[in-house]
């Protein structure tokens, strides 16, 4: 039996599990709808395309420069800002069919997802007791795992009977 010192599921652990699979699974809706969305007002598939490439490129270049400046900031702060900028970064997206303020949007939500994920990471371990990481880091992998898993899923089935709006709405 596990003593009180090296409990894992305390309940900033189980916020961050939480906080993980909402976030990666509305991201993942984000990222198979809006390629959908733009390419079917566009008629332009690369466009499409484009939304996720430049997702991915701002998220993969952002995780190096938070890795570096993460002893210097106060994390908790930081993923509050970043998960803020997201979610008006979403809500600026509503309604909207113009090209380039969609790709700047889809931008701003890859550096949010690249500090956001570093930074959830990096609260995790922290909360993990040393004698439990391998089954911490297996829960906030597992945590992960749903969310990008499940995110496109559900994005198609919402597209399939409603609006884009609609996915929006739901991921706001």
């Amino acid at each position: 039996m596990y003593s009180s010192v090296s409990k894992l599921w305390t309940w900033q652990f189980s916020l961050i599990i939480l906080i993980t699979i909402s976030f990666y699974l509305c991201l993942q809706m984000l990222t198979g709808g809006f390629s959908i969305f733009v390419t079917e007002f566009s008629h332009n598939p690369t466009l499409g395309g484009f939304m996720t490439t430049a997702f991915m490129l701002a998220a993969i270049i952002t995780r190096p420069v938070i890795g570096i400046l993460m002893h210097k900031i106060n994390i908790k702060k930081v993923l509050c800002v970043m998960l803020l900028c997201v979610l008006v970064c979403i809500m600026i997206s509503y309604g909207q069919q113009v090209i380039p303020l969609l790709i700047s949007l889809r931008i701003l939500e890859g550096i949010g997802f690249g500090v956001t994920t570093t930074l959830l990471a990096t609260l995790a371990t922290n909360l993990i007791p040393e004698e439990r990481i391998g089954e911490g880091i297996g829960y906030f992998g597992m945590a992960t795992s749903l969310g990008t898993t499940l995110g496109p899923m559900i994005a198609l089935s919402i597209l399939h009977s409603f609006s884009f709006e609609f996915l929006l709405f739901i991921t706001m």
